[in-house]
């Protein structure tokens, strides 16, 4: 993913009620990059290293709640400006099609419901190599948000 997107920013100068979009776009940049987002698996159950993966369950709800979250306030701003809203989730059949996925994933793939926890340190392939680890320091153990360390 590009990470910084200057066109959809600019496009969004011209058309302001694209903006909540805009800033959904940078959550799920932050999302992506953030390790305990990802199952640490693929969807069939092969193990990846930590960080690697699927989305969790747990961040694609959170990313469901944003995107309704932008679509309100997209709804919002394009009332103000006198122009249709652009709906992501564009129908019930689709909102509940999410939901059974959900469903299926935490029924039959369970590790994808949330990323497995790691301590301090985690192993981690080395890059370029085909065989051999080596320790990383995990740098979110320590953050206040971290629910990785049982705090």
């Amino acid at each position: 993913m590009v990470t910084i997107d200057k066109s959809s920013q600019e496009f969004a100068k011209h058309n302001p009620w694209l903006q909540p979009y805009v800033g959904l776009r940078n959550l799920m940049i932050q999302m992506y990059k953030d390790p305990r987002n990802k199952a640490g698996r693929k969807r069939d159950g092969t193990v990846l290293e930590y960080g690697h993966g699927t989305f969790t369950v747990k961040a694609r709800m959170k990313l469901y709640e944003a995107v309704r979250q932008a679509e309100q306030e997209n709804e919002e701003l394009a009332r103000i400006h006198g122009v249709e809203p652009q709906k992501l989730i564009y129908s019930k059949e689709l909102d509940e099609l999410i939901h059974r996925q959900w469903d299926e994933d935490l029924r039959e793939c369970p590790w994808v419901e949330d990323a497995a926890e790691v301590g301090r340190f985690y192993e981690t392939k080395i890059k370029g190599l085909q065989v051999g680890y080596q320790m990383v320091w995990n740098h979110l153990y320590d953050t206040p948000e971290c629910s990785l360390n049982g705090r």
